[in-house]
């Protein structure tokens, strides 16, 4: 390592008032004793063999082992173990393998339909009982698994490399080669770097032609030492790259005293409606985009007693929304949005999730005019499987404006609740199905 970072910060900063020629407090032995032991321990052990990549995993030996909340995926060779351990609906959902779920009875309201959706989405929760979810979107989280991997020694068994290689070889970019920062998003040298690091570690031959395109690709975008600062890191966590690469982070940053909590309700307020947009909208930071945020506004403002008749806020709010309502009743929004920071409508046409936004919204602004909220509710039931799952669309979530995240049990979690809403708030509005816009 670098003598520079073992001596640590350059400006003389210090936790807990230490002095500047670096001299540790007890408690910092203690802690750099407990980290060299590791250290030395890892050291210790032999280097693991690299697994060996079979041309794709029989999934119907996949189990999802959760402990306490914490999710594994076991690969079960052993015949006899496999009929002990049958299949559950949440693994075989994850999978991609049919269900085999009888059609549930037509729904005839929106409660109909929301109990048809629990239905389903019950028939996915876990045993302890919760719910999982796949974090998908960014590329930079699986890479940094593997390096993990690999700098601790940990053996990677044949089955999760197969699987780990054959999901980057299905992301990568099938033009210019390589990856980008999220999955819909175009190769950067942050995802060219990270994904094509984790595929030599787990042994792919660097002259696969998806390797050696991805490679090009790199070159093209300026190597490795382009990256940002977490692909740096990674890099001189695996020992291939010097520490005076990486971006130094501020000592400043792990300084900061923890403020007592002092917002109000009357904050808040006053800062969603200082953060509306000229045209009524609000810009969202985690999902995709002004739909999000202005479910998350409305129904803030509403908490306060701000609703479309009495808050000028709330009825811009409504309108732009209402604005932006499509033919067929739905919302559509595009993650451009988030990086334009401005709406953006989805080339697919309508979505599910961002509908069901939409409709939450409206409903808790008590926006005045029922007809956009029905016909927001029959595309929601429209779109509803004979079994009660509604199948996957666009991506849904972002982060920092450009990073895009899946999160696949919203399309369960919202469309149940909009429709739920909406029977309870209109339990005498009928829903007409056959009904054209």
């Amino acid at each position: 390592m670098n003598g520079s970072l073992k001596n640590g910060s350059t400006n003389g900063s210090h936790r807990n008032g230490s002095s500047k020629n670096g001299s540790a407090t007890h408690h910092e032995e203690k802690l750099l004793l407990s980290r060299k032991r590791v250290a030395e321990a890892i050291a210790e052990q032999p280097w693991p063999k690299k697994p060996r990549i079979l041309e794709k995993t029989d999934v119907s030996r996949w189990r999802l082992n959760d402990e306490d909340g914490r999710h594994r995926w076991v690969y079960v060779e052993d015949n006899q173990a496999l009929k002990d351990w049958p299949q559950s609906y949440a693994e075989k959902y994850y999978l991609g393998l049919p269900l085999g779920l009888p059609d549930l009875p037509p729904p005839e309201s929106p409660l109909d339909a929301a109990t048809n959706g629990l239905t389903f989405f019950e028939k996915l929760q876990l045993d302890p009982g919760e719910w999982g979810c796949e974090c998908g979107g960014p590329m930079f989280l699986l890479p940094g698994i593997v390096i993990t991997w690999y700098v601790t020694k940990t053996p990677i068994s044949t089955f999760h490399a197969t699987e780990i290689k054959n999901y980057l070889f299905a992301r990568a970019d099938p033009e210019l080669g390589g990856w980008g920062l999220h999955i819909e998003g175009e190769s950067t040298a942050f995802g060219c770097t990270l994904s094509y690091t984790a595929l030599r570690l787990l042994g792919v031959d660097a002259e696969d032609p998806i390797m050696v395109k991805a490679r090009a690709r790199l070159h093209q975008l300026g190597g490795a030492t382009s990256s940002p600062h977490w692909a740096k890191w990674w890099l001189a966590v695996l020992g291939v790259a010097s520490w005076d690469l990486v971006n130094p982070v501020p000592p400043e940053l792990w300084l900061v005293p923890d403020w007592e909590i002092k917002v109000f309700c009357d904050r808040a307020v006053k800062w969603i409606t200082s953060n509306q947009t000229a045209e009524g909208g609000w810009y969202g930071s985690w999902g995709i985009c002004f739909t999000y945020a202005a479910m998350f506004a409305l129904e803030s403002l509403a908490g306060v007693g701000d609703v479309y008749e009495t808050s000028a806020p709330s009825r811009k709010g409504c309108d732009f929304l209402v604005g932006k309502q499509r033919f067929d009743g739905g919302w559509s929004e595009s993650y451009k949005a988030c990086e334009t920071m401005k709406w953006v409508e989805h080339q697919s046409g309508s979505l599910v999730v961002q509908t069901a936004w939409a409709a939450l919204a409206l409903m808790e602004a008590k926006y005045p005019d029922v007809g956009p909220i029905k016909r927001a509710i029959r595309f929601i039931m429209s779109r509803q499987q004979s079994n009660g799952e509604w199948l996957a669309e666009s991506i849904e979530c972002v982060f920092n404006k450009s990073c895009m995240i899946t999160y696949p049990n919203y399309k369960s979690i919202f469309p149940i609740k909009a429709l739920g809403l909406f029977a309870k708030k209109y339990p005498d509005e009928v829903i007409n199905l056959e009904e054209e816009d």
